[in-house]
This record gives structure tokens, C-alpha cells and sequence, in this order.
């Protein structure tokens, strides 16, 4: 609340120019329940990454103060074709100000293009998923699904998790099925930029398949784009936004 009240008086201040973007879920549920202590001068353009429609819907009275805010945006910006249906069917009169605007991968885009495939390491076929360590995320089951494949296939595999932890008891299941995992597995948690790249540079497959949530889904996924910009076949799911990150058979 002492933030919301030191930005007001800073924002009364300033011309009708200033424009506000909410791009993260967290500032979104602060706007929810505090941004009438704003003044109305202030233009205002949100981003809806996907989770926000299903953890903000939920409760009655949240869901209106959201419909109320979403009004008041001059642009609502949408990542995915998934989104934009969700967001209208639960706000119809928005309507005229979603934006279907798509992400680009930014943060580890090899710029020299000719060392983006050279593959370092090819004793092992190199699995690489990377992502959060959370439900949704699908770790688990990506483990529960590469044991299943001939042994032959998992001796030669080398499973590569990186991101960093945010469900700690899921991590602790992760880590328990990874014992009888008969292929080599790596825990590498969240990597530089630098090494990141390197990690997609030496994969062979990329693999994230998100698993739907009651308050949560993968609204778009730039991670694909990543993988995609390295030239990697990819293997994902058919929930939230994906469809709109990864094309089937391209």
C-alpha cells in the first residue's frame, strides 16, 4: 500500500503521457485491489500471460475488481490465441482492446548463426528441458515417460533439467523417481545466459509438456522459440497457449 501511495503522488504529477504497464501477474492482482487509489490520468496497458485468467476468476469479487481494471487498460496485450479466447469468453466487453501479440526468444538467441547447430558433445543423446520446477511444468511426468522407452534408447540418454526450483515438494519427487532413472540425468537449476546457450547448442531434442493446473496453465512457452532458434526438434503438449509457440511437424 506505501508504494501504491508513493507512486500516486508521483503519477499526479505527471501529463496524460505517462503510460503504465502492468506486465507482471503479481503487479496485476495489486492493481486488482489497489489500483483505484490511482489517479485517472494515468494510461494504463497490461500483458495476460495465461495463469492470471484462472487465478483472478475464481473468486467472485476478484474476478469483477479484474474486469474493472482490464476496462480501464487502454491495450490488453495477449500472448496467445489461447488467451485471447479465455480472456473473452470471461470478459466479453474487452473485446476491442486485446492484442493477440506473440513473444520472440531474446535472451539466448545464438547471433552467430553458423555455431548455433555444431552439436559439442555426441557420445549421448541429449534430452534437454528447460523450465521452471513446478507442477505445471511436467517434469515428472517427462521422467515417468523416457523410462518407458527401450533400454537400448535409455542407456544411450542423457536428460538435462535446467531452471530453478520453486516447488520444493515436487522437486523432492522429481529427485526420487530420477533414482531408478537408468539413463544419466543432470539437476543444472537456473544458468547464465552464456552456459544456458551452451546447453541448447550440445541438446539433440527439446522436451517441455506442461500439465494443466487448476491455477495455472502455460499460456504461450518461449522457451520453444529458444529451442527453435537452435534448431532442435521439439516435443510438447497440446495445453494453454503452446499450439501458438510450436507448430505441429515443423
Amino acid at each position: 500500500i506505501q508504494l501504491f501511495l508513493f507512486l500516486r503522488k508521483f503519477l499526479k504529477k505527471a501529463k496524460n503521457k505517462t503510460i503504465l504497464h502492468i506486465a507482471d501477474p503479481g503487479v496485476c492482482r495489486s492493481f486488482i485491489r489497489f489500483g483505484f487509489l490511482f489517479p485517472r490520468n494515468v494510461r494504463l496497458i497490461i500483458t495476460i500471460h495465461g495463469s492470471e485468467l484462472l487465478k483472478f476468476s475464481r473468486n467472485p469479487i476478484e474476478k469483477f475488481c479484474f474486469g474493472n481494471l482490464l476496462l480501464k487498460c487502454e491495450k490488453i496485450h495477449i500472448l496467445s490465441r489461447f488467451n485471447y479466447e479465455n480472456c473473452l469468453r470471461l470478459f466479453p466487453s474487452t473485446k476491442k482492446k486485446l492484442k493477440v501479440i506473440r513473444g520472440a526468444p531474446s535472451r539466448v538467441v545464438e547471433v552467430k548463426g553458423s555455431t548455433a547447430f555444431k552439436k559439442k558433445d555426441k557420445s549421448k543423446l541429449v534430452l534437454l528441458c528447460v523450465g521452471r520446477i513446478h507442477p505445471r511444468k511436467g517434469q515428472l511426468e517427462l521422467i515417468e515417460a523416457v523410462s518407458n522407452l527401450p533400454e537400448d534408447i535409455i542407456s544411450n540418454l542423457n536428460l538435462i533439467f535446467v531452471g530453478p526450483v520453486v516447488s520444493k515438494p515436487y522437486f523432492s519427487k522429481i529427485k526420487k523417481e530420477s533414482q531408478n532413472f537408468k539413463g544419466a540425468i543432470e539437476f543444472k537449476g537456473d544458468l547464465l545466459v552464456e552456459d544456458l546457450r551452451g546447453c541448447y547448442q550440445n541438446a539433440d531434442i527439446f522436451c517441455l509438456c506442461p500439465t494443466v493446473q487448476k491455477k495455472s496453465v502455460e499460456g504461450f512457452g518461449l522457451v520453444y522459440l529458444e529451442a527453435s532458434s537452435f534448431g532442435l526438434p521439439i516435443l510438447a503438449t497440446r495445453t494453454g497457449g503452446i499450439e501458438d509457440a510450436v507448430i505441429d511437424g515443423q
